[in-house]
């Protein structure tokens, strides 16, 4: 058997690796860790003790090296308004829909402030190197309310990014010419590109084409990057070393044109590469496809043999020697490990297989590719993309005539216009068979299936059984010792098919989804039926895509029963679009007396598109759902409750054993006082109505339930109001809060109560 403590540079680089990940384990279990590890590699190879102690110090190297190098947990700060800061604009600005953002670089002490994301309300048209003044509200990043949403905390100080700045108005934004820096030539030629594509093809060509040649994905619809994403080519986006690949092989057909000598032929490779990584900001994915290119062509040069895995791990040494939090980002370990595919598992498998035919590869590159990432897609996207072998193979010479073609027609922006619009029409032809076929490949049958996030002991026993398949098939083992590891790859693939869920039959469950200040909740039947009573929305971002879905992501939930809306408020209604655009939905319950209001009716026509059935929901109905009753207590019939829309809210009672839940919506006091005196019942859990306002609070309620539950976000109303909270903690019942909280669940099986939150020491 080979000797696992080789000189190779992607074992240093996987030990130097590992020690940079222990920095979120306890230094006790980091060292006890380590210890274990010594001994059960010592025990497995005594005679390599030497590359062992040099394997664990290269470990605890990457240790202390990220713990030298990351920052103490900022602490908590109430937001500052009217902050003025000052910096120059860092990298290139994005500009989506009438809004701007970018990184601002200061000259601030503080370690924390050196660098700070800012959000303008209003189109800043900046370039890298603007000096600038600003005025804006200074805040923490929210952290993340619910499982399986976005960690942008953590997304940014990845990017040493600690602090927001948000600008809301265009005099707010004051720039200092005097102190601007020369914009670079490759900015200049971007946004020449930029407004070249724009300018001649119709705007889903020109989105796709800048984000497959250039990595700019601010015009993307994000309908089509999903779809992208379901059909496993949304790799096509992130610029990496199929990108730089196509860009050799542009730069060799300039080389054969010119018959220029070897020495002039690698320097102009080697300033293609460089001008093409300039021109899309050097993304990690970028950088390390650069490294493994410029090692790769400098050994052919020096008539010396490269081991392309050796370039991976030198790659990867040199991006985590410059920044070791780069190992915590996404596309660090989605670029590696893709490309570790092709690099050692790829030439495994066909040396063991002994395959001879080129046109086996045509499968085997884009398997062995998805192998190595395939449970990591699974935990951050939620998918499982089989139709990807198809469209890899379909799309993937395509992408590269898109990727030469527009990088061509781009470089000629300056010098040729004329030119480089004529070398766009063929372009933009082929970003149009690339959109068909992606069209095509999603509607196949099971071309993607959506998971739960799997959990980390089932995507690493998938990865344990990927390394162990490695060693077997490098060591020529049987087939009956290689089948081994697949049967525990598979085993993993397996449970990620099989939601959490799936195992609780027979239990209820109440969640109350951190919307912000909103409303929206979850509840499961006894046999795995889902109802979305209410999906939050937000006149500033989109609460259905940035929280609901996410969360149903994260449980897997493909399907939902029913989805109600309680009253056609913007907090409880524009989630509920984004979800029915997204989910296939059995049935639609809307209050009877407001299927007339227009953001209901965008609802239900979403609804009839969809073929889901239309409840209108009146006061007396009852649903059962395996045993659960969800019944409607309030408004009656098509008559008005009231001229106000929150009086028209409806008023649900789940009911399953002892286990009882009131969900109030936005109801006013006068109603509320009239429901709970014709129901005299006591309920488990209450939500407090229109999130704490006093002008819907009355004092029944808490006497009504043993858990109040307050679903509540930032906002200027001041809810919850001070009145409501002091008769709550005068009270009996025990208050739960969404803000404070974030997701609240309360499992039952009708006889015993489970209780939990999602943030810590809540």
């Amino acid at each position: 058997m080979d000797n696992p403590f080789n000189r190779s540079w992607i074992l240093k680089a996987s030990y130097f690796a590992a020690g940079i990940a222990l920095v979120y384990v306890p230094w006790w279990a980091a060292l006890l860790g380590l210890g274990i590890t010594a001994i059960l590699i010592y025990r497995r190879f005594p005679a390599q003790r030497v590359e062992i102690i040099a394997a664990l110090l290269l470990a605890a190297l990457g240790w202390l090296y990220v713990s030298w190098h990351q920052l103490p947990a900022a602490s908590d700060m109430l937001p500052q308004d009217n902050t003025v800061i000052s910096g120059t604009v860092s990298g290139y600005p994005r500009v989506q829909e009438q809004r701007s953002s970018f990184i601002l670089k200061t000259k601030a002490q503080s370690p924390y402030l050196k660098r700070i994301q800012v959000f303008c309300n209003f189109e800043a048209k900046l370039i890298p190197g603007t000096a600038v003044e600003l005025e804006g509200i200074l805040q923490r990043p929210a952290p993340p309310g619910n499982p399986g949403e976005f960690n942008y905390p953590a997304y940014l100080s990845s990017h040493h990014v600690y602090y927001l700045l948000k600008v809301e108005e265009p005099e707010d934004l004051r720039e200092y010419p005097d102190q601007t820096k020369m914009p670079s030539p490759s900015f200049l030629l971007r946004s020449s590109m930029v407004e070249k594509t724009r300018a001649v093809l119709p705007a889903d060509e020109a989105a796709l084409i800048l984000a497959m040649v250039l990595g700019i994905i601010d015009n993307l619809d994000e309908d089509l990057y999903q779809d992208f994403q379901r059909t496993g080519l949304v790799h096509l986006f992130a610029v990496s070393g199929i990108n730089v690949g196509f860009v050799i092989v542009f730069a060799s057909l300039i080389i054969a044109a010119g018959q220029l000598s070897r020495r002039v032929g690698l320097y102009v490779t080697i300033f293609v590469i460089l001008l093409y990584s300039s021109l899309t900001g050097w993304p990690i994915s970028v950088q390390r496809a650069v490294i493994m290119a410029v090692l790769s062509l400098l050994a052919a040069y020096l008539g010396r043999s490269h081991n392309p895995s050796n370039g991976l791990g030198l790659a990867a040494l040199i991006i985590l020697a410059l920044d070791p939090c780069a190992l915590f980002t996404i596309s660090f370990q989605l670029s590696f490990l893709a490309t570790w595919g092709l690099v050692a598992l790829y030439p495994a498998v066909r040396s063991y297989l002994n395959i001879r035919r080129r046109v086996w590869d045509l499968l085997l590159v884009p398997v062995c590719a998805q192998l190595a990432v395939l449970p990591l897609i699974a935990y951050y996207f939620h998918l499982i993309t089989p139709v990807s072998l198809i469209s890899n193979l379909l799309a993937t010479y395509l992408a590269g005539g898109i990727v030469i073609l527009g990088f061509v027609a781009l470089l000629l922006v300056l010098p040729f216009p004329f030119l480089s619009s004529l070398l766009l029409i063929p372009t933009g032809f082929c970003a149009y068979l690339l959109l068909s076929i992606n069209s095509l490949c999603k509607t196949m049958p099971l071309a993607y299936w959506l998971v739960a996030t799997p959990p980390p002991a089932v995507v690493g026993c998938y990865f344990a059984g990927l390394l162990w398949l490695l060693l077997g098939l490098r060591a020529k083992a049987s087939r009956k010792q290689v089948l081994r590891p697949v049967l525990v790859m598979s085993s993993a693939v397996l449970l990620l098919l099989v939601p959490p869920w799936w195992f609780q039959k027979g239990q209820v469950q109440v969640t109350f989804i951190d919307v912000g200040q909103g409303d929206s909740i979850l509840i499961k039947s006894p046999r795995n039926r889902f109802v979305l009573i209410d999906g939050g929305g937000s006149l500033f971002s989109d609460v259905g895509r940035r929280k609901v879905l996410p969360y149903l992501n994260h449980l897997g939930v493909n399907r939902l029963f029913m989805v109600i809306n309680t009253h056609p408020d913007v907090d409880h209604m524009q989630g509920l679009l984004a979800v029915m655009q997204d989910r296939k939905v059995d049935h639609v319950g809307v209050a009877a007396v407001s299927t007339q209001e227009h953001l209901t009716q965008n609802l239900l026509d979403l609804a009839n598109q969809q073929g889901s059935g239309v409840l209108a929901l009146k006061q007396g109905q009852t649903m059962n759902l395996d045993g659960m009753t969800l019944s409607v207590w309030y408004p009656p019939g098509t008559e008005a409750a009231g001229t106000e829309t929150n009086d028209q809210s409806l008023v649900l009672h789940c009911r399953f054993g002892e286990f009882s839940a009131l969900l109030t919506g936005d109801q006013s006091k006068e109603n509320l006082e009239k429901i709970l005196h014709q129901h005299r019942e006591k309920s488990l859990i209450v939500k407090a109505p229109h999130h704490g306002s006093r002008y819907s609070w009355c004092t029944d309620l808490d006497r009504a339930a043993q858990w109040l539950v307050l679903s509540v976000g930032n906002n200027a109303f001041g809810h919850p109001h001070q009145e409501v909270l002091r008769d709550i903690e005068k009270g009996g019942a025990r208050l739960l809060r969404t803000d404070r909280d974030g997701l609240i669940t309360f499992s039952s099986d009708g006889q015993e109560l489970q209780l939990q939150t999602f943030k810590p020491g809540s």
